[in-house]
């Protein structure tokens, strides 16, 4: 039963990492500055935040998946 448990909260960890890692902090940030660009209304301020959020995104999804890995193991090991 534990182990059933573990690999869910694995996967779970894996799913938040990439939806908040590269959807919510990548993808999305980038999709904003193209639809501004295009209605004209991008500035240097959205640019830079855009900028710092796709650099630390990759940040955030790795210690998303490695707070669900931590918690696999300890689930895992009880």
């Amino acid at each position: 039963m534990r182990g059933y448990l573990s690999i869910g909260i694995f996967f779970i960890g894996i799913i938040l990492a990439v939806y908040i890692g590269y959807w919510s902090l990548f993808i999305k940030p980038i999709m904003v500055c193209v639809s501004a660009s295009k209605a004209g209304s991008l500035t240097s301020a959205m640019t830079t935040m855009t900028i710092i959020k796709c650099a630390v995104s990759w940040l955030v999804a790795g210690l998303i998946f490695g707070l669900g890995y931590i918690a696999a193991i300890i689930v895992s090991h009880k």
